[in-house]
Formats: structure tokens, C-alpha cells, sequence
């Protein structure tokens, strides 16, 4: 009976020594499981990471070439405007091609608003010697149909009051007592 009993504390100990072995590789191999998702964090890490710096390169390159596109556009104005620099090497520099960029703007702008203005007063002088030449044409009309050196406008009032006495042509006053 004592040997059943150690024999049966032996098959015990076998087992629980087989559970204790299992467990253990249960452990060891949930440790493996734990390292390799900690890595594989580390790595999605860097990975976002690396994302990251490359969607920024991006960025840095596209405010590069607009920075080249507008250095293009600054030297070009400044080839326009007779400006000698061309490129600010330094803050004070670039503050004084600011000012000469600004002071040949207001210059423009001045010249447009004269040129303007002299536009508006050629237009005004054209349409006024447009509507005296048409003036002078009716007149000029008018004296060569009435055949006579009365003005224009006397002519007119000649006529109307023709009209209003009954009488037939106009010239017909020239030989009435029109001055009485």
C-alpha cells in the first residue's frame, strides 16, 4: 500500500511535473508572442513615423518650388522695373528692393492715373468738337437752304414766325416791315 501510494505520488508528480513543463512553454511562448508584437508596435512606429517624414519632404519640396517659382517671378519684376538687384542676399537688402518695388509701383500707378485722366479730357475734347462740328454742319445747312446771311438761329425764329403769320416762305419777311 505505501508502494501504491508512491507510485501513485510518482504519476502525480510526473504529471504535475508535464503540466509545469507545458505551462512553461505556454510562457515562454506567450513571451515570444508579447517580444515579437512589441516589435512589430516599434516597427508600425517607425513606420508611421517614416510616413510622417516623408508626407513632410513632400510638403518642404512643394514650398521649395513655389519659393523658386516666386524667386523667378521677383527677378523678372525687378528686370522689369530697371532694378540692378536682382537677388536679396540679406534682410536689408531685400528691405530696400521692397521700397524701390514700392516706390516704382506708386510711380505706375501715378502715371496710369494721369494717363487716365488725359484719356477721359481727349474723349471730352472730341465728343465737344464732334457736337460743335455737327453744329456748325446744321448751320451751315440751314444758311445754304434760307440762301441769306442771317445767322442760324435767326433763321429758325424767321421761320416760325412765318409759320405762325400764315405766311408762305420764310423769305417773305425780308420783304415785310420785319424791323418795325
Amino acid at each position: 500500500m505505501l508502494q501504491e501510494a508512491l507510485e501513485e505520488d510518482a504519476a502525480n508528480m510526473k504529471a504535475l511535473e508535464r503540466q509545469a513543463a507545458d505551462l512553461k512553454e505556454a510562457i515562454d511562448r506567450l513571451h515570444e508572442e508579447e517580444r515579437t508584437t512589441r516589435n512589430q508596435i516599434e516597427q508600425n512606429k517607425a513606420g508611421q513615423r517614416l510616413k510622417q517624414l516623408e508626407e513632410e519632404l513632400k510638403e518642404q519640396q512643394a514650398r521649395k518650388k513655389e519659393a523658386e517659382a516666386n524667386l523667378a517671378l521677383f527677378t523678372e519684376w525687378c528686370t522689369t522695373l530697371h532694378l540692378e538687384d536682382k537677388t536679396a542676399s540679406d534682410e536689408e537688402s531685400y528691405r530696400r528692393i521692397q521700397k524701390e518695388t514700392a516706390k516704382a509701383a506708386l510711380r505706375l500707378d501715378r502715371e496710369n492715373r494721369l494717363n487716365e485722366e488725359d484719356d477721359f479730357d481727349a474723349k471730352n475734347q472730341h465728343r465737344k468738337a464732334h457736337e460743335e462740328k455737327d453744329q456748325l454742319e446744321r448751320e451751315l445747312n440751314i444758311l445754304l437752304h434760307s440762301k441769306s446771311n442771317i445767322p442760324a438761329h435767326l433763321v429758325n425764329v424767321r421761320r416760325n414766325c412765318a409759320m405762325r403769320s400764315g405766311l408762305r416762305h420764310p423769305t417773305c419777311l425780308l420783304r415785310a416791315n420785319w424791323y418795325r
